[in-house]
């Protein structure tokens, strides 16, 4: 639930700033568990957290909101997808061992809205099982590529 940080969006508002929301979903992170054990799987969720977050403004919000999904709110120039995707290309090294994962995203870009931050945070909230069916799709596709989706994706303006 994002709601508790609608005060990013009405800052943002106020600063003349657009709002993204990005969500990022480890693909074959069971196969990590199942190869490599839980424990190791537990130091590459922290691992990757760590890397997103060094790449992000303290002001932005990282959460870990499932398994091994994660969500990003901040700044449209400050969440960019293309940045954020290109941290999977090298491997995170866990006990000694180079573990490689790529990654699925969805972005969402919150544009302009006449009301509050939480009006647009409803907008988002409106869009968002679409957003995870789009991804749930293409994880079910078995692609072992990252793949980036665009707000084309979802009719999202």
């Amino acid at each position: 639930d994002l709601r508790p940080h609608a005060h990013v969006l009405d800052r943002a508002r106020r600063h003349g700033k657009r709002v993204a929301v990005l969500f990022l979903d480890l693909d074959h992170f069971k196969g990590v568990n199942d190869a490599y054990g839980h424990a190791v799987g537990d130091k590459l969720l922290v691992a990757a957290s760590a890397r997103m977050r060094d790449c992000l403004r303290e002001s932005d919000t990282l959460a870990r909101i499932g398994g091994d999904i994660f969500s990003v709110l901040g700044d449209d120039a400050i969440v960019n997808p293309e940045h954020i995707l290109s941290l999977f290309a090298r491997p995170f090294s866990i006990d000694g061992q180079d573990v490689r994962v790529s990654a699925t995203m969805g972005l969402v870009r919150l544009a302009e809205h006449d009301g509050s931050g939480a009006d647009a945070l409803k907008t988002y909230q409106h869009h968002r099982a679409e957003i995870e069916a789009v991804v749930l799709r293409r994880i079910a596709a078995g692609s072992i590529e990252p793949v980036l989706l665009r707000e084309s994706d979802f009719g999202v303006r």
